[in-house]
């Protein structure tokens, strides 16, 4: 009976652990279908909209995503779970590619790369998120950490980096611009990461044959030691040791997918 139950007890773990990544394997790889925006859309990185559920999961990201649009705009969502590509994100963005051609080799691409921060938020970011995942194996209270990620992310993320936009010169706008671009990131008390998009297809301009060929890149950095800072209340003086931390968090990891714009 005692082995009964331990083998009982075993399947069970065994179930629950497979059972982790079921959602992600049931969804493509890649956006396979358009989607078209909610009327109630809110730019506000919570997915309320979506019920928190997106079409895709991308393996070589660690991403799920969604692409959608409607007669003005194009709109794009990002979730991520693992601390590792949260991170990421933090240090380089989410840069998507739009080439309005239909083909990777658009000669005119515009890209758009969202959050921004400055360079010094990084060790911010590096010393709370390392206190969270602290408190989560001890079993402490993550929210109040979670807050301060928050104030520290609305703090810096004011900006939107583009490129190839014929109607507006600067490479840096403000996410509080006048051309209708928006973006905003959040992570919730789950410690999941979400960033929400919405570029005018006015900006964007004539689509061939109302497809585009996109790319999304979580770019990472150049792991690099700089100097002490203060942010959102949080003050970090230690060195980071690159030794001690997940490589693949400063390397570019990518992916290409073609979206058809319906009527």
């Amino acid at each position: 009976m005692k082995n009964l139950t331990l083998n009982a007890i075993s399947v069970l773990v065994l179930m629950m652990i497979n059972a982790i990544p079921l959602k992600a394997q049931k969804l493509p790889n890649t956006q396979e279908r358009p989607v078209t925006i909610p009327s109630d859309i809110k730019v506000d990185g919570i997915l309320n909209e979506w019920s928190n559920k997106l079409q895709a999961f991308n393996r070589s990201t660690d991403i799920y995503y969604t692409l959608a649009h409607d007669k003005q705009n194009l709109y794009l969502a990002v979730q991520a779970s693992d601390i590792d590509i949260i991170k990421k994100i933090m240090k380089g963005g989410v840069r998507l590619t739009i080439c309005t051609s239909g083909q990777r080799n658009d000669p005119d691409p515009l890209t758009v790369t969202f959050p921004v921060f400055p360079a010094d938020y990084e060790r911010s970011f590096t010393y709370l998120f390392n206190k969270y995942i602290d408190a989560r194996k001890n079993k402490g209270n993550t929210d109040s950490i979670v807050n301060v990620i928050n104030r520290t992310i609305a703090s810096g993320q004011k900006h939107i980096k583009i490129k190839g936009f014929k109607a507006i010169n600067d490479s840096l706008i403000s996410i509080y611009n006048t051309q209708g671009m928006k973006a905003m990131t959040l992570l919730d008390n789950k410690a999941v990461f979400t960033y929400e998009l919405i570029v005018p297809l006015e900006l964007i301009g004539p689509i061939t044959g109302k497809e585009i060929a996109y790319n999304i890149m979580l770019s990472g950095e150049t792991a690099v030691v700089r100097k002490p800072s203060a942010f959102a209340g949080v003050t970090v003086t230690a060195h980071r040791s690159s030794s001690t931390v997940n490589q693949s968090v400063f390397y570019p990891t990518d992916f290409w997918g073609k979206y058809k714009l319906t009527d």
